[in-house]
């Protein structure tokens, strides 16, 4: 009888095992545990990135984060980084409002996390006034100024010259019509006929 309680004794400790591995953190799949900014968040000012923070490392192969606005347009992004448990994505939002922030990761395991937090930004900082102190006006003004305002849309280099060229066209072409219209009246005051 002894042998029998302790084969039901190393039954039951073998079952208790099993269930306490199943139900060990171990076994428990990679999720979501905490974001900057949170889910549901306002903020006065758009953040410069999203952390993401897990409760397994993230295989930084698998890392992908996706912003879209209310209307559903998408927000370019840089590639996110990875740094263990954590992805970050630097973010440069384009206006106020809505921004639903998608993400979907792979944990170490194999395992797949997808799914999404959204917060709202009242404010946005402005490109022209963090260009601005960047590059003066003396500075385009200065060597090369031309060429750079060409490659971002302003007049080209050659357009003055393009200019002058279609005057000096016109012109020619005006001298030409004077000069026919004399030849006729001379050739008639001669007397003679043209051919």
């Amino acid at each position: 009888m002894a042998r029998g309680g302790l084969r039901a004794a190393a039954v039951g400790l073998a079952a208790l095992t099993i269930v306490a591995l199943a139900g060990s953190p171990a076994a428990a799949h990679n999720e979501l545990i905490a974001s900057t900014p949170e889910d549901g968040a306002v903020l006065e000012t758009a953040p410069a990135a999203v952390e993401l923070e897990f409760t397994e490392q993230v295989d930084k192969r698998f890392a992908r984060v996706a912003v879209t606005d209310a209307a559903g347009d998408v927000v370019p992004l840089p590639p996110a980084r990875v740094q263990g448990t954590k992805v970050i994505q630097r973010l440069s939002l384009p206006e106020p409002g809505w921004y639903r922030v998608g993400f979907r990761v792979v944990s170490t395991d194999g395992h797949p996390v997808e799914d999404s937090i959204s917060f709202t930004v009242r404010s946005v900082p402005s490109p022209a006034g963090s260009a601005s102190p960047a590059v003066s006006p003396d500075e385009t003004a200065g060597a090369g100024g031309g060429e750079d305002r060409a490659g971002a849309g302003g007049p080209p280099g050659w357009a003055p010259v393009a200019g002058l060229f279609g005057l000096l066209v016109i012109a020619a072409g005006g001298l030409l019509a004077v000069t026919r219209r004399r030849d006729p009246v001379e050739e008639s005051g001669d007397g003679e006929s043209s051919s």
